[in-house]
Parts: structure tokens; sequence; C-alpha cells
């Protein structure tokens, strides 16, 4: 199991914001379209009541702004994004599963500026990479997913700019992460482990530094290499080949143990806490990205009423959800 610190006021929180959006502003306009695997495909529309059985039906539905919300379940297929910046967000790394066949993200052919974000996640099964960003004009966000089994876990070409953070990225034959010329990468509070390398930076001309800070290095041939003679890597306070303690990473578990060295050793800072209000903890389960599978202990408060106001809401206006609690 699994030992977290929690609060009677943290907990009401962390349902709150479960049950409801708490200061968070979609662009005007925008949408959500729903996925679910086990849903039927035929006459579907993306709607809560009728999802789409495929995520690559809900990414050609969409629109730049748009959200893309997938059920637990497994999906077999390859994920093809172009020229959209959308949210794709998985319902719980453990549970909602992208098994491919080539490369089962693959965010590329950027005209215009866009950004793309992917979280939720485990991603597997690719031939290639398991989330590949290859197009200038664009920039990505990948975090809080479980990058297993794929020979390179994320890459970046063409002139992408990535942030990539609380993830696990693990059994990758050729490297956790790969970084073209040209292309930038910042990666911080993951874990990268059991792969022929950590990070690899493929040319010496790069857009922008490759900062690696707070993550965990384990098992790897090599933790950091590149093929110049001079790194380009901004690397500070990572950990190199230190054990992360995980629960069953064999059978999918990535929890951390109890006295796990990855506990309250990710990247510090307010906007980088956890759910609960402690420093990040490195990997797929940290961050303030894993709010929505935060674990919630036996025994704490559970939310027994909820309202919003006003009822009806001007696209830019406010509302406000209060919500009520109770100890079990």
């Amino acid at each position: 199991m699994t030992t977290r610190r929690y609060h009677t006021a943290q907990a009401i929180r962390h349902a709150l914001i479960l049950a409801g959006t708490l200061g968070f502003a979609l662009p005007a306009g925008a949408a959500s379209f729903y996925v679910n695997a086990s849903a039927t495909c035929a006459g579907a529309d993306g709607s809560a009541a009728k999802p789409f059985c495929t995520i690559q039906a809900g990414v050609g539905k969409a629109a730049t702004g748009d959200t893309v919300q997938v059920a637990a379940g497994t999906y077999y297929e390859d994920v093809s994004i172009s020229n959209k910046g959308l949210r794709i967000l998985g319902a719980d790394p453990a549970t909602t599963v992208v098994q491919g066949f080539s490369s089962p993200f693959t965010v590329s052919g950027f005209s215009t500026a866009a950004s793309v974000e992917i979280a939720g996640f485990t991603v597997t099964g690719g031939s290639g990479n398991g989330v590949g960003f290859g197009s200038a004009n664009l920039t990505g966000w990948v975090h809080n997913c479980i990058i297993v089994g794929n020979p390179s876990g994320i890459a970046v070409w063409g002139g992408a700019n990535i942030r990539v953070n609380n993830n696990v990225i693990t059994g990758s034959s050729y490297q956790a992460v790969y970084v073209a010329t040209n292309s930038g990468i910042a990666f911080y509070s993951n874990i990268l482990m059991n792969s022929g390398t950590g990070a690899f930076a493929d040319g010496c001309n790069q857009q922008a530094p490759i900062y690696s800070s707070y993550n965990r290095y384990f098992g790897n041939g090599t933790n950091r290499r590149t093929n110049c003679g001079d790194p380009p890597f901004s690397s500070t306070n990572d950990s190199d080949n230190s054990d992360p303690k995980l629960v069953d990473p064999g059978n999918g578990d990535y929890h951390l143990q109890p006295g796990s060295p990855n506990v309250d050793a990710g990247r510090p800072g307010a906007v980088d806490k956890d759910p609960d209000g402690s420093r990040n903890d490195q990997g797929v389960y940290g961050g303030p990205g894993a709010i929505a599978f935060w674990p919630n202990a036996a025994g704490m408060p559970v939310v027994t009423g909820l309202s919003s106001s006003p009822h009806d809401v001007a696209v830019g206006g406010t509302f406000t959800i209060t919500g009520t609690g109770k100890a079990q």
C-alpha cells in the first residue's frame, strides 16, 4: 500500500476539485468530447451519452481548444494529431491504456502555432515512439503517464518544444527520451528506468537546452548520452542509479512504496506540489496533474453536497461551486 499524508481540509478540497473545475478557464467555445472503449461505435457523436469508441474519432471531431476525455479501458490504435491544439486526457494511467501498433501517439504536421497536452495514460506496444512530437510551431506537454515497452518512450524532432513531467518511462530498448537537432525539451520529476539510455540528445545544434532536473534515473545502460563532444544537457538535481522502490512495476503498479526516495523529491515550487499540498513526488502519481487519481485513504472525509451558482454563465463569466462534507 502507498502511504500518504491527509488532512480533513485537504481531502474535502480534493473531492471538490474532482467534482468541478475550480479556477480553470476554458477557451471561449471550447468543447469536450468523450471516448469509451466499451461504447457502441455506431451512432456515436462524442457526447457523454454517446461516446466515441476510439480516441482517434474524438481527435477527428475536436477542434483547437477542445478536450478529448478518455474513459478507462484498452484502446488498440495509433493516434495521430495534426494542426489541432488539444487536451487528450485519460481517466487514470493504471487503467487507461493505449496499445499501439507503430506509434501510439504521434503529434506532427503543424502549420500554425498550437499546443497539445497528453496525460493520464499507459502508452505501450509501439514499434517506434510511444509519444512523438515532430513539427515546428508545436509545443507539447506530457504528464502523469506510464510509457512502457516502446523502443523510444518520448521523441521530439522537427523543431518542437516539449515539457515532460511526472511520468514513468521504462522498458525502452533505445532510449526513454530522444531529442533531435533543433528541438527542445524540459523534463523533470520523472522516473526514467530500465532502458538502453535514459535521455539521448541526437545532434549538437539544439534549438534549446535539454533541461533535465529532479528526475530519477535507474537501471539504464546509460543515463544521459549525446553524439556531440559537448553534451547539451542542463542537468541539475537529478538522481542517478538509485532504486525508486516502486510497489510492483513488473505487474504494472508504479505507486511508490513507503520510504521510497521519490517521495517529496520532484521539482520544488508552488506550481509543482502534489494534490495534498506537499512537495512533488517523482513519477506518475506525483504533481498537480495527479489530482484525478490521487489516492483517497479509507476514513477520509467525503463530499455530501455540491451546488453551483449562478445556474447559467455567459462565455468568460464566473460561477462558484460550494460543497459540504463529513468524516467517515
